[in-house]
């Protein structure tokens, strides 16, 4: 349960987007992350011209209403005046991450000489990696992968293979790489066995009648995995009082339903927001919900662990 990467691929390019010739940034960028990813994720594509209200406004938009959680542009990152797409990148960020800008120019420079005429540049915006690649399909697969000798061992290393931990540390998500395209470094205590345990259990008490409708929001959210258990309690309520042969008794535990779910911490909002919107009656009684951190989580048929385990 995962939260699916959502990524922004966006071509500056004033005659591509003019259609004087057709795009390769995008198609080449797709294509090798297809490679490199272990997981599915989502793409947005963007085609745009050379205009720097425009290259801010389309990342802008990437990052803020599509919640792409990692950015790639590519061209227009040369010193020509044309060549605004780090000064677009730069006007959007909320911080530079100059070690990515560094690094690319690390790679190019044992292909090409003029690599120190890039301004290529690594950004984070909100919870969101911006990074500005260059324009030749050779040169962005150089980039991301790195410099390899003939036997295939890394002599420097691509700027993706940092691109992992650090969305991990931005944003939470935590993405892996196949390590024959390009290896990930992480520290070892943001392994996937540590880091996937970040994981939250739900309790919910709610009024029986709307239990349907909460499995049913849940469900929507990719959430099918629950425990229910009949309960009786209170609070502000404080029960109610009925009459038996005759004589009024007050009846102090209420019934109600306790819902618990296991979810990763990327999900807690969204499971919490579904139960409150479809348990919610306005009246008092509609009841709590409960956060707990979970330690580990095992299935005990497969051995399975932690999220692979819920």
């Amino acid at each position: 349960m995962t939260a699916l990467l959502k990524i922004g691929l966006v071509s500056v390019s004033d005659r591509a987007s003019a259609g004087v010739y057709q795009d390769q940034g995008i198609p080449e960028l797709q294509a090798w992350l297809e490679q490199a990813l272990v997981a599915p994720f989502h793409l947005e594509t963007r085609l745009i011209p050379d205009e720097q209200p425009i290259i801010e406004q389309t990342l802008k938009e990437l990052v803020d209403e599509q919640g792409c959680h990692l950015v790639l542009t590519t061209g227009g990152t040369g010193p020509a005046k044309r060549d605004v797409t780090p000064d677009a990148t730069l006007a959007v960020a909320d911080r530079e991450m100059p070690g990515f800008g560094e690094q690319m120019r690390q790679v190019s420079l044992h292909f090409v000489p003029t690599a120190i005429l890039s301004r290529q540049v690594g950004v984070i915006r909100k919870e969101s990696l911006i990074l500005n690649l260059p324009g030749q399909p050779k040169a962005i697969k150089e980039t991301l992968e790195g410099v390899k000798n003939k036997e295939g061992n890394v002599l420097v290393k691509g700027i993706f293979s940092a691109v992992p931990y650090c969305l991990q540390l931005i944003n939470g998500l935590y993405i892996d790489t196949k390590p024959e395209i390009i290896e990930s470094f992480r520290p070892k205590s943001a392994n996937a066995k540590i880091w996937r345990n970040s994981m939250k259990k739900i309790e919910a008490m709610i009024k029986p009648f709307k239990l349907d409708d909460v499995r049913e929001s849940l469900s929507d959210i990719g959430i099918s995995g629950m425990t229910i258990t009949e309960v009786r309690g209170f609070g502000r309520q404080k029960g109610h009082t009925e009459l038996y042969r005759g004589a009024e008794y007050m009846v102090d535990f209420l019934p109600k339903v306790k819902l618990e779910v296991v979810v990763p911490d990327e999900l807690v909002d969204q499971c919490i927001e579904a139960i409150i919107e479809t348990a919610q009656t306005g009246k008092i009684g509609d009841g709590k919900i409960f956060v707990y951190h979970v330690e580990r989580a095992i299935r005990i048929r497969t051995g399975e662990e932690n999220e692979d385990a819920i």
